[in-house]
């Protein structure tokens, strides 16, 4: 499987290159490239909420992957796996056309309030609903 192969490679190693060696297709070398990343770490110790971003970034199956690859980290790993395997992320409430809404002109000022959103929605470990994202997307477009 492709996790025992990133079992067996260095963190770091160049996946497009072995992927090419190997004659892997496009997406199972762009795989490779995930499970091999240095970055995001997966934050074993850090908790279920910990688990739940990471599982939100890199989805599922990397995530559960990337998890198989660091069971030497401290942390209940056992735990986290099940969750990687219960627990299905929803979608941020909120996005481009909300910002476009409150009467701002579309651009990377926009693109940069929906990740401050996100990043917000996530650090409270993606309880805030639709009407939270809404006010906190409008306290972040007055703010700046």
């Amino acid at each position: 499987s492709l996790r025992r192969l990133a079992a067996i490679l260095p963190a770091g190693a160049d996946a497009t290159v072995i992927g090419k060696r190997l004659k892997l297709s496009t997406q199972l070398a762009l795989r490779l490239d995930v499970l091999l990343a240095k970055e995001p770490a997966v934050d074993v110790a850090g908790g279920a909420k910990a688990w739940r971003a990471g599982i939100y970034h890199l989805g599922n199956g990397l995530y559960a992957d990337r998890l198989l690859l660091a069971v030497d980290a401290a942390g209940d790993w056992r735990a986290a796996l099940a969750l990687a395997r219960s627990w299905t992320p929803s979608e941020l409430p909120v996005s481009g056309g909300d910002a476009l809404k409150l009467g701002l002109k579309p651009g990377p000022r926009v693109g940069a309030l929906i990740e401050a959103v996100e990043r917000w929605w996530i650090d409270g470990d993606f309880t805030a609903d639709r009407a939270a994202c809404l006010s906190e997307l409008e306290r972040l477009a007055r703010s700046e």
